[in-house]
């Protein structure tokens, strides 16, 4: 709901960057208190398309190095 509600407003031109930690041993506590305390989860780069497509957007840009953090770029889909 939230990222069609921004798909909604943006420019033809605009980028929307969604930034995390990617899943690996040094960032498990930190992924378990996402997982506890917010319900959150880790997506794959299936999902984030699948996420991407239903809001009307699509995915520009992705990186999902093996320690630090991952980057998806998403755009508008322009019609």
């Amino acid at each position: 709901k939230l990222l069609t509600k921004v798909a909604r407003v943006m420019a033809p031109s605009s980028r929307l960057l969604i930034q995390e930690f990617t899943k690996n041993a040094a960032s498990s506590t930190t992924h378990a208190a996402m997982i506890l305390m917010h319900a959150g989860r880790e997506r794959t780069s299936a999902e984030w398309r699948d996420l991407a497509a239903f809001a009307g957007l699509e995915i520009t840009f992705e990186a999902y190095p093996p320690n630090g953090e991952c980057v998806v770029e998403m755009r508008k889909v322009l019609n």
